[in-house]
C-alpha cells in the first residue's frame, strides 16, 4: 500500500484510504498538482510548517511557487527552480520543488501573477500526466488523503470543473484563493485565457482569485462546485465534534478579518494555536497538532510500523 524513503517522507502508491466516502480512490498523487502560493518573508513559518506536515505525504505533487524579490525570515540553503525546470522527481525537504515565478512579493497583481504562472507551469510540464490543478494558499492546511478521496469522484478530463467553496453568506460568486481545483477539461478549455493571466491586461479583476472566477464563470461560462470543506482564513471555522473536523478537505489558519483575530484551529481538539502565526516556535499555525489529528492517527491502521511522519 504505502512505502517510505529514507527521510521518513511517506510515499503511497496510491491514495492511502478513501477517509471520507469509505473507499479506496482510483487517483494516485500523481494526478494532482498542489500548488502552493508562497513568497520568502513566509519561509520560516509558513513553508517550513508545511515541509513538517502535509508535505510528507505528497512531496512530488506539491509544488512552492515564490518569488526572489521578496524579503526572506532565514538564511536557507533551498535552491529555486525555474520556470522551465521540471519537476524534481526525488524531492527531499533540503531540495523540494521551489519555482521563482518572476513576479514580485506583493498582494494584488502580483498574486495574479503568480496564478497564472502556476497554472503555465502546469500547462507546459504536468498538464500532459496530470488530471488535477489544485491551488493552496501557504496559510492553507491540506488534508491530503481527503482531498484525493473527493476528487477520486470526478473524471478530470470529461469534466469541466472548478472547485471551491464561496465565500461565507454566498455574496461572492467565487473561491477564496485559499483553496481551489480546475480538471484538466477546464485547463484546456481556457488555455488561451490561462496563458494570459498576470502577463497582459484583460477583462479580469486584479485579484487572483477573483480574476480565476471572472475567466471560469464569466468567459468561460463554468459554474463553480461549491465545495463546503474547502475552508480559507476569511471564514471562522467552527466543527461540531472532532469527527466533523477530520472529513474536511482544507482548513484556513486564523487570521485578522475586520479588525478582528479569528482562532481558527484553537477550538481543534489536540490543537494547541492562539492565531495566525501566533502559536509556539515548533508549531507556529497549528499545523504540526492538526496533521498528528486529522491526518496522521487516522491512518496509523494502515501505516502501522512504518516511520513515515519522520518525528512529527
Amino acid at each position: 500500500l504505502a512505502n517510505t524513503t529514507s527521510m521518513g517522507v511517506f510515499v503511497p502508491e496510491t491514495a492511502a484510504t478513501g477517509l471520507i466516502e469509505g473507499h479506496m480512490t482510483t487517483l494516485t498523487l500523481g494526478d494532482i498538482l498542489m500548488a502552493v502560493k508562497t513568497t520568502p518573508s513566509n519561509y520560516q513559518t509558513r513553508v517550513q510548517s508545511v515541509l513538517d506536515t502535509y508535505w510528507k505525504l505528497a512531496p512530488r505533487s506539491i509544488i512552492f511557487f515564490t518569488d526572489s524579490k521578496g524579503k526572506p525570515t532565514r538564511q536557507s540553503s533551498w535552491q529555486l527552480r525555474h520556470m522551465d525546470d521540471p519537476p524534481l522527481q526525488n524531492p527531499s525537504k533540503d531540495n523540494f520543488n521551489l519555482v521563482d515565478t518572476g513576479c514580485g512579493p506583493t498582494h494584488g497583481k502580483d498574486l495574479s501573477c503568480k496564478t497564472g504562472a502556476e497554472i503555465r507551469y502546469y500547462m507546459r510540464h504536468l498538464m500532459n500526466s496530470t488530471p488535477w490543478f489544485c491551488q493552496f494558499d501557504d496559510d492553507t492546511f491540506v488534508n491530503v488523503p481527503n482531498m484525493l478521496s473527493y476528487l477520486s469522484k470526478f473524471v478530470a478530463d470529461s469534466e469541466v470543473l472548478y472547485i471551491g467553496r464561496k465565500l461565507i453568506g454566498g455574496k461572492s460568486a467565487f473561491a477564496p484563493g485559499a483553496a481551489w481545483c480546475l480538471s484538466r477539461a477546464l485547463v484546456r478549455l481556457g488555455r488561451s485565457l490561462f496563458e494570459d493571466l498576470g502577463q497582459a491586461p484583460g477583462p479580469w479583476p486584479v485579484s487572483d482569485d477573483m480574476a480565476i472566477g471572472y475567466i471560469v464563470q464569466v468567459m468561460l461560462n463554468v459554474t463553480m462546485t461549491d465545495e463546503r470543506r474547502m475552508h480559507s482564513h476569511l471564514e471562522k471555522q467552527k466543527f461540531a465534534s472532532q469527527s466533523e473536523m477530520k472529513q474536511q478537505l482544507a482548513y484556513g489558519s486564523g487570521g485578522k478579518r475586520n479588525g478582528k483575530t479569528n482562532y481558527n484551529f484553537a477550538s481543534y481538539p489536540g490543537v494547541s494555536f492562539v492565531g495566525k502565526e501566533g502559536g509556539p516556535p515548533e508549531d507556529p499555525l497549528g499545523f504540526r497538532g492538526l496533521f498528528l489529528q486529522s491526518v496522521a492517527r487516522r491512518m496509523s491502521a494502515y501505516l502501522e510500523g512504518l516511520n513515515y511522519l519522520d518525528g512529527c
